[in-house]
């Protein structure tokens, strides 16, 4: 099984060769970006972006620019405690990782499907760098053929390979934990972005 170093390398590879040929930032971008890879057991590759650390915070009150004062307390409650809690930074930042987790392993239950396709449009369609999505049932190729019609290479994921992405988002939620934990002792909460607003 490949490691990760020769991993990235074929992935940068197709970033140089098939996605950004001549276009130095973009390929230095797209190295920076990539958090992990995994390979798929037909030998195509998916990349996973590094989480960014969100520190900007706004919860909505009531609608159309009016709200009640339960609606307004609830809100600053919200935002206090934005402001407060670690573990609410932590969990609303990890919500990136684990929510994809959640969503790929309703497919292991057979709940929602996921399948790849070829992840840039300049990308010939046999390329090995694959990107992937996840969906109901009722929204797959079969029942909405037309949501699909620009997507080539299109390819559903059996269970084993599903299992390859949970594992690799799985690592990357590892590392992004730690920069988080890193994040904290050099600034707290200090430097978040909390604010309330009227919905409209």
């Amino acid at each position: 099984m490949a490691n990760q170093k020769e991993l990235k390398e074929k992935y940068m590879n197709v970033i140089c060769s098939e996605v950004w040929k001549k276009d130095e930032r973009m390929q230095e971008f797209a190295r920076k970006e990539c958090a992990y890879v995994v390979e798929l057991s037909n030998g195509n590759i998916i990349n996973i972006d590094k989480p960014a650390i969100q520190k900007d915070f706004c919860f909505g009150m009531g609608e159309y620019g009016r709200c009640t004062q339960e609606e307004f307390e609830e809100a600053q409650d919200l935002a206090e405690k934005a402001n407060e809690d670690v573990n609410y930074f932590i969990n609303k930042n990890m919500e990136q990782i684990t929510d994809e987790i959640e969503a790929l392993k309703e497919c292991l239950e057979n709940r929602k499907e996921c399948y790849t396709m070829t992840h840039y449009i300049m990308q010939p369609e046999k390329s090995i760098l694959k990107g992937y999505s996840v969906v109901r049932i009722c929204d797959n190729p079969e029942c909405e053929p037309g949501r699909w019609s620009s997507c080539a290479d299109l390819k559903k994921l059996d269970k084993n390979d599903i299992q390859i992405i949970i594992d690799g988002l799985e690592e990357v939620g590892k590392k992004f934990m730690k920069r988080l934990n890193t994040y904290l002792k050099k600034y707290g909460l200090g430097k978040l972005h909390v604010w309330t607003y009227y919905r409209d």
